[in-house]
């Protein structure tokens, strides 16, 4: 045999042992690929079956835990049961409706001594520091007439509680806070300057209002009270009257805070002689029907003097915090 023949024969025998060894290992590699995919399925199966034996237990276990009472903590004003509060309603309410039944029968006795109708008397009640909750029930008791000492809290105050109510500002108002106050307080206590008064009729023109206010007047002179001084009112009237896009209805004041009931009394005289001064300084003036004056403290001796509004805010809620 020839040289080249053998060489030939080798070569080939050597080319089909490597091919054979090749596809070997290439069936070996599909074989082990496909245990690995498998191994892979059936940890996955594993895996899914074990969290799903995990979350069926605790669904088992939440279905027979029972419910955990939730914790609400209390206040000095409130008592909860099983996490609502129950109606704070059934002793605020009660405690109010006592205080005011105590304050209609003070203004009553009032009246009778000073022989005045207690229908003449409005009874204003002060929210300044009242909770919600003490609102809402005396809203409920029928007080329709709240007064609010800041702009800031009448505004939403205005926007929560029923339409039916009506809303004095009462406070100090600022001019830059005039606008928002318009439309929402009926009634505006505290006008104590004549450019505050001004600035309220500007805004009463631009917004298509005719305000009612009352003019603040510092009887008693103390720095720390707002309004206008005696003098200061009688020497400005005509300037005052000459607002014609407000109705001024009347004055109001404050009495020191004092136990002289005399001292009181004098200072709500002296206010209602004021009114019946100004009442005859100007043919055309206002009338100036209403006297807002007399507190918790002192409205007693203020419906003897002759009030017609007064403001009671801390009795209401005697007992209550």
């Amino acid at each position: 045999m020839s040289k080249s023949l053998i060489c030939w024969k080798t070569a080939k025998s050597k080319f089909t042992g490597l091919a054979g060894a090749r596809s070997g290992m290439g069936r070996r590699n599909v074989t082990s690929c496909t245990s690995i995919e498998k191994n892979r399925e059936n940890a996955k199966a594993t895996r899914t079956r074990k969290t799903n034996r995990q979350t069926a237990r605790k669904r088992k276990r939440r279905r027979n835990k029972k419910p955990k009472k939730k914790r609400i903590p209390t206040d000095r004003c409130s008592r909860y049961r099983h996490g609502k509060a129950f109606h704070l309603m059934s002793t605020t309410f009660d405690k109010i409706a006592e205080n005011l039944k105590r304050i209609r029968g003070e203004i009553e006795e009032a009246c009778a001594t000073s022989n005045r109708d207690p229908g003449e008397v409005k009874l204003v009640a002060v929210t300044k520091y009242a909770q919600d909750e003490w609102v809402q029930a005396l809203i409920d008791m029928g007080v329709s007439e709240l007064g609010e000492s800041r702009p800031q809290q009448l505004v939403p105050r205005a926007d929560q509680f029923d339409d039916k109510v009506t809303w004095h500002m009462i406070g100090h108002l600022q001019r830059n806070k005039v606008r928002p106050v318009l439309p929402i307080a009926q009634l505006i206590h505290s006008v104590d300057t004549l450019k505050l008064l001004s600035r309220v009729d500007l805004i009463a023109g631009d917004i298509g209002l005719k305000p009612s206010v009352l003019l603040e007047v510092n009887i008693s002179g103390e720095e720390s009270k707002h309004g206008f001084s005696k003098t200061e009112l009688l020497e400005q009237w005509e300037e005052v009257v000459s607002q014609e896009r407000v109705n001024i209805r009347g004055l109001m004041t404050m009495a020191p805070r004092t136990d002289s009931a005399d001292e009181a009394i004098s200072v709500f005289e002296e206010l209602r002689e004021l009114r019946d001064e100004l009442s005859t300084k100007h043919p055309h003036g206002p009338t100036l029907a209403e006297l807002s004056m007399g507190m918790s403290n002192d409205f007693p001796a203020a419906i003897k003097a002759g009030a017609t509004i007064i403001r009671v805010g801390s009795r209401l809620y005697d007992g209550l915090c």
